[in-house]
């Protein structure tokens, strides 16, 4: 038996990533499935769900604040349903061991260090196929995108 039942729509799931962005990571999919079979060597990569849904959350960030700034170019129009949810999300994450300073990672057991570690590599690898996918640079994307890659955090 059903306890709860949530409508799809106040979701936030890689449909409502791929809509949010005007269908990108549906033509980035169509892309690279041809890319592949033409040039396995070029085809591109698809965000992982944790990415894309950190690019999601980092998208919408800047329009979580009370006065949202006007919308860079070459950002897709975004819809604002999702404020008010952006909104109450912490604004950082300055607990977590990847974002910690590397002087104060460093006074660490060995153990945290290396989870630090892997944390950034998997931010940085993210965060290329995402800008890659939305066409905007790494470094107007990188703050928000590791905020939201926290916000998204599934244990790894």
């Amino acid at each position: 038996s059903t306890l709860i039942a949530i409508p799809e729509d106040l979701l936030i799931t890689i449909h409502t990533v791929d809509v949010s962005l005007g269908g990108a990571l549906s033509q980035l999919a169509h892309l690279t499935e041809h890319a592949a079979a033409d040039h396995p060597t070029q085809a591109a990569t698809l965000p992982s769900e944790h990415a894309a849904l950190a690019l999601f959350l980092a998208l919408h960030r800047p329009w979580a604040a009370a006065v949202p700034p006007p919308l860079p170019p070459g950002l897709p129009a975004l819809a604002d349903r999702w404020r008010p949810y952006v909104a109450t999300l912490p604004r950082s994450f300055d607990t977590v061991a990847g974002n910690l300073p590397d002087g104060l990672l460093a006074l660490l057991p060995p153990a945290v260090r290396t989870a630090a570690a892997r944390q950034r590599a998997k931010i940085a690898r993210d965060l290329v196929v995402c800008a890659r996918a939305v066409g905007v640079s790494e470094d107007d994307l990188h703050d928000d995108f590791s905020w939201a890659w926290y916000a998204v955090i599934d244990g790894d």
